[in-house]
């Protein structure tokens, strides 16, 4: 069985107990196993269908009272194997000549690495999570406690998404119709923490806007814009 350890969320047999936000684990590492462990701090470990129903309800409180956020992005940049940016989002203040900077330091780092080298390195105080799809590198940057595998979800499920939208994603499809790189990513993540972990009510969304959008730059006639029609 493989043994895994989530960071300050409870999880039982077959019914997930939710401390905080706990569909987007759910749906980060797939099918709950029999077998989980919460983590509350660096040291403390527990196997959860072991403790009893006092220990477990004394656990949630701790839940409660300790910092326990999802892994909460500071930024993702997609740039293009020759270093072009295509899509930036940043979700902490900075001004416009550090965006300038830290891309600039990213985009060289991350391109000078090897292909087989590891997708987490770390940089200033920050974790950067990065992966490659065809021409384009998808490059997170989330704090040091955050989880790098979770990251790596996220990219991977927004990769989805647009394949989902465009059929087969390319680098041509993010600079033509960046707004819906944009709106895609905007209806999937809001302040650097995912929304929304359904691929379907995310396409959904989509969707209607594009409706609204069509309905609303479809000409006309006067009758019909005063509503004789």
């Amino acid at each position: 069985m493989t043994r895994q350890i989530i960071r300050g969320y409870i999880y039982f047999e077959n019914s997930p107990e939710e401390c905080k936000a706990i569909d987007t684990l759910m749906d980060a590492f797939g099918k709950y196993s029999s077998k989980w462990y919460i983590q509350l701090d660096d040291t403390s470990e527990t196997h959860v269908s072991s403790l009893s129903p006092t220990a477990v309800c004394k656990l949630k409180e701790q839940c409660k009272t300790k910092d326990l956020s999802l892994n909460q992005m500071q930024f993702m940049l997609l740039f293009s194997r020759q270093g072009k940016l295509r899509l930036q989002k940043w979700y902490v203040p900075l001004s416009d000549k550090e965006k300038k900077k830290i891309t600039r330091e990213l985009v060289q780092t991350v391109l000078a690495r090897k292909p087989k080298m590891c997708s987490f390195l770390e940089w200033r105080d920050l974790k950067i999570v990065y992966k490659r799809y065809a021409s384009l590198y998808f490059c997170c940057a989330i704090e040091d406690q955050d989880n790098e595998l979770i990251t790596l979800e996220i990219i991977h499920r927004y990769v989805e998404l647009l394949d989902k939208y465009f059929g087969s994603v390319c680098e041509l499809d993010i600079i033509f119709n960046f707004e819906k790189a944009y709106f895609i990513l905007d209806e999937f993540l809001l302040g650097g923490e995912v929304q929304e972990t359904s691929k379907k009510n995310v396409l959904k969304a989509i969707e209607q806007a594009d409706l609204l959008q069509e309905e609303a730059e479809t000409p006309r006639s006067v009758l019909e814009e005063i509503g004789l029609t």
